[in-house]
Parts: C-alpha cells; structure tokens; sequence
C-alpha cells in the first residue's frame, strides 16, 4: 500500500494529504508560529521544540514523487533489492504515514536530477527503465540508471546527501598503508600502526580517493547487468554525490558480472519470499541490506519502522 499520509511535524499525529496541505497553506497555520514544544511522552519525541516549514507546493512535490511509480509496473526493482525485504513487505501491505522533513531528501534529489539530467549530451540514455530475467528463476528485475552514455561504456548515477564520502588519509610511515583517523576531535592517528600526526600534517598526506557507498555501488553493478542483458556494455561505474558544499565523484568497483548475477539472484529470491508470506524476521543489523533500518544512535531511513517494531 502508498504512503497514506503525513505525520504532523507539530503534534506528532497522522494527517491525510489534504489536511496537511490546508494547514499548510492557511493563512493563520500554526506551523508559522514561533518553535513550540510537542506534546506527548518523551520517547515519541515530546518536548521538543517543533516548528513546521512546509508550504504547499513542497508538501506537492514531495507527494508527487513518492507516488509517481506504480510498484506493480516495475516490478521487483534494484532499489527494492537492496533493502530489507521486511520494509519492501510491510510497505506493500501496510498504510504508513511519515512526517514532510523524513522525506525532504527526496525532493532535494528531484532538483539535482532535473538540472543535471536536462544538460546530458546526445546519444546519452537519460532515466530509461531497463528490465531482464534471472536466470534459472522467473523473476525479472528492473531498474532506471539516471545516465548512460552507450559510445564511452559509462554509467554516472546522481546522488544527493548531507555529507558526501570523503578522501581517506593514508599513513606516511614506511611500510603501514593504514589509515589516518580522527575520532570525536582527538589528535589524527594511524589505525595500524597508531603513529599520531599534527592536525598541521594531515593534509599534506597522501589520500586515498573517496569510495562510494556501499548499496550505491551494489545499485550501480545491478544497473551494469541489466545493461549489458541489453547489449549495452558498461565498464566505468560513476556515482556523483551532490552536498550543501560541493560535488563528488566516485568511482564504484565494477564486479565480475557473475558475481553480480549471483548477487541479485539471492537477493531477488529472498525478497521474493517476503513478498509471498510469512512476513520475515527482522534483519541482522550486521546484515549489508540492513542499512536503512534504525539502530542504537541512528534514525536510519525506514518508513514502517513503527509496523515493524509491532508485528
């Protein structure tokens, strides 16, 4: 089932579409009065001080994109793939309602997408779904590359976040090859040998170049397997990261492409399962697919996480 609604920035409560959109756009809204706090217990995030800074065509667009694809024509899809099968299931089958600001990542990327994509030279395949069958299974995968340049055997995924991955200091004794890290403000040091560097030095360091992150470049080895079942032969995988301050390029590992078969062979049969019933156990939280799901310190980007938490 679609997302059904919003949760209320301010009070915390579902509210349908509609009647997060007339609040917003009424003259009087309470979202534009000064910061107050929410009510309710704690652990539901009462007391905090609230505001809310949605308008209209905001909450719109935001709406728009989540439910301009039909589940039912795509299919099982790579994003679907690479997240928990247990979200994908509960999503399906549940209403859920989640609140403007947990989903207003997904409207900055529509603005990244749609400048970038509008200036992609001729001859670039631009948003295009692409779809092929698992071997030995009758399942078929789909997934839509934001660009694909066929002539250069590139593939360039465009990706919004807060902070984009960073080049890694590496070590300058002989011999190590550690890393250079920096925990909670304490002085750089090597993560193999402990040599411990001036913040003066660091950045005269050699740097290891910014890698992707990993379900991007598991996502951008899904799309090269699609690509090459249609005879288009993909062999540089880039992912640019677009933050508040600047843009990245990365360059994910381009994988065997049996490796990557088998990958979306246990993954596709695996969600295939979920989908068909019972609803399966929560992940692993060491599981690679369980990145979205909210651990001990972090929210994680889960839209059921109160479904799965109760069922």
């Amino acid at each position: 089932m679609p997302l059904a609604g919003f949760i209320c920035e301010l009070d915390g409560w579902p509210r349908t579409y509609d009647e997060c959109r007339a609040c917003a756009a009424a003259p009087d809204s309470p979202g534009l009065a000064t910061y107050r706090r929410r009510p309710g217990p704690k652990a539901q995030g009462g007391g905090k001080h609230v505001a809310c800074h949605f308008t209209p065509p905001l909450l719109a667009s935001i709406w728009e994109a989540v439910h301009r694809r039909d589940p039912a024509e795509a299919g099982i899809s790579v994003t679907m793939l690479l997240g928990c099968p247990r979200k994908v299931a509960l999503e399906q089958a549940t209403d859920y309602y989640v609140a403007p600001s947990s989903l207003y990542w997904l409207w900055r990327g529509i603005i990244g997408h749609a400048g970038l994509e509008g200036a992609a030279s001729d001859g670039a395949i631009v948003e295009q779904r692409f779809r092929r069958l698992v071997p030995g299974t009758d399942l078929v995968i789909s997934g839509q590359p934001d660009i694909v340049y066929p002539a250069a055997g590139r593939l360039v995924d465009y990706k919004t976040t807060k902070r984009a991955p960073q080049p890694t200091p590496l070590c300058g004794q002989r011999g190590c090859g550690g890393y250079v890290v920096s925990r909670n403000g304490s002085k750089p040091r090597c993560n193999r040998c402990g040599h411990e560097y001036s913040a003066a030095q660091r950045p005269y360091l050699r740097q290891k170049a910014a890698q992707p992150y990993d379900h991007h470049a598991e996502q951008l080895n899904c799309y090269r397997w699609l690509l090459w079942g249609q005879g288009i032969r993909v062999r540089s995988l880039e992912v640019l990261y677009l933050d508040m301050s600047a843009p990245v390029r990365t360059f994910a590992p381009v994988w065997p492409l049996a490796r990557t078969e088998a990958f979306v062979r246990e993954r596709a049969l695996r969600l295939q399962a979920a989908l068909a019933g019972p609803l399966p156990p929560p992940l692993d939280p060491q599981d690679p697919a369980a990145w979205a799901c909210p651990k001990p310190g972090y929210a994680g980007y889960c839209n059921v996480a109160d479904a799965c938490q109760t069922q």
